[in-house]
């Protein structure tokens, strides 16, 4: 009886914990289709936990005991812990920024998909073969011989995530990158070793509270990135470039070709002026999507500085000269426009230095830019 008790007690603080972190989550930045797959995350864990309570009343008699309901709450278990597994998955990929997960492919989310449905059949079969779990007469649950194999589907798309955020940190330069990588591998190791520990402990009370774990340590990563992130346009503020150019100074004179790019919006106050602010601003978040595009695939460091003004840091490959983002931008700069529908055509211009060694300095790199950035708005402008 006091088992069951504190079991029930552990899951209520788990889910007054989620639905806490559910209401700060409101606002936070990152795209829209991050944050929604995270609240989709919080949502699901918050059902398996409202499920697991429910069970656990059942085992102290609060709830009458039947064999339909708790067939149906095991199932519903076993599908919502499948499903949350993709979801952390997908909310990595994307946080991330890997690209195949960006776009909404239907034959890969399909095949994304074939353990859940695989999960499904197996779960609702058990019913009547006990492939996964059996009722028992006397309403007592029993692993079935395909237990392992639904444990697996779950373990999967968690492993999978992991493997996908160790590969970044093993081939990405951006540090900030590497930085969420670690992060985010370490959150979603935390159910698999409760599920370990589960396994070799049937009853031990773990997993879930290792799941509101793994998502409190996302939520603290977000909270922190929060106070070093663009209101306006998400991307890294002024506070995050110098946090992220003292973090790479130190080893700058190892790396080769490190560029650090300044970008100006041409003509911004015409469009201030003629079509308000409102639409000044649209101009800066058209210009965000443009440099993160652009920097994104080539593990670069992209914020705004303040106003119209952005920077970019870039390991430069071998190979690449430094123009290529500069023209790549400009194009991408034009398709979102014309996605947007603007009455304008926006257009940017850069200056960029590089790191010559460890001393060199943000303001000494940024001046240099800044010349360059200068000499490149005069033409644009027309004034040469």
């Amino acid at each position: 009886m006091l088992y069951v008790l504190t079991y029930i007690e552990i899951d209520v603080f788990c889910l007054l914990f989620l639905a806490h972190i559910l209401l700060k989550t409101q606002g936070f930045s990152g795209t829209e289709q991050e944050v929604l797959t995270f609240k989709k995350v919080i949502y699901l864990s918050m059902g398996i936990l409202l499920t697991d309570i429910i069970w656990m009343m059942t085992e102290n008699g609060i709830i009458e005991r039947q064999m339909a309901l708790d067939y149906i709450l095991n199932i519903i278990y076993y599908i919502l812990m499948t499903v949350m597994a993709f979801c952390w998955l997908k909310y990595i990929d994307l946080r991330l920024h890997w690209k195949h997960m960006m776009k909404n492919d239907f034959f890969r989310n399909l095949f994304l998909s074939v353990p859940i449905m695989v999960s499904m059949v197996l779960c609702m079969a058990s019913i009547g073969t006990g492939w996964v779990f059996t009722i028992t007469d006397k309403c007592e649950y029993v692993r079935g011989p395909l237990y392992f194999l639904q444990i697996l589907m779950t373990g999967g798309y968690l492993l999978a995530a992991i493997y996908h955020a160790l590969y970044l940190t093993a081939h990405s330069r951006q540090k900030l990158r590497v930085h969420n990588a670690r992060v985010l591998a370490f959150s979603v190791a935390l159910p698999i070793i409760g599920q370990l520990a589960e396994l070799a402990v049937p009853g031990l009370p773990i997993v879930l509270p290792a799941i509101t774990l793994s998502l409190n340590v996302v939520f603290a990563d977000l909270q922190e990135q929060q106070v070093s992130t663009d209101v306006l346009t998400g991307l890294n503020n002024r506070r995050r470039t110098d946090e992220y150019f003292q973090m790479i100074a130190s080893e700058t004179a190892k790396e080769q070709r490190v560029y650090f790019y300044m970008a100006d919006l041409n003509h911004f106050k015409q469009i201030n002026d003629h079509y308000g602010h409102i639409e000044g601003d649209n101009a800066l978040i058209i210009t965000a999507k443009a440099l993160m595009e652009v920097s994104g695939s080539r593990d670069a460091f992209v914020s705004r500085l303040g106003g119209d003004e952005f920077c970019i840091i870039w390991h430069l490959p071998e190979n690449t000269g430094p123009q290529v983002i500069v023209c790549d931008v400009q194009e991408e700069l034009k398709r979102q426009c014309e996605l947007a529908g603007t009455p304008y055509q926006l257009s940017i211009s850069f200056g960029y230095s590089t790191f010559q060694n460890d001393s060199d300095s943000m303001e000494e790199l940024k001046g240099k830019a800044d010349q360059m950035l200068y000499e490149n708005k005069k033409i644009a402008h027309g004034e040469r």
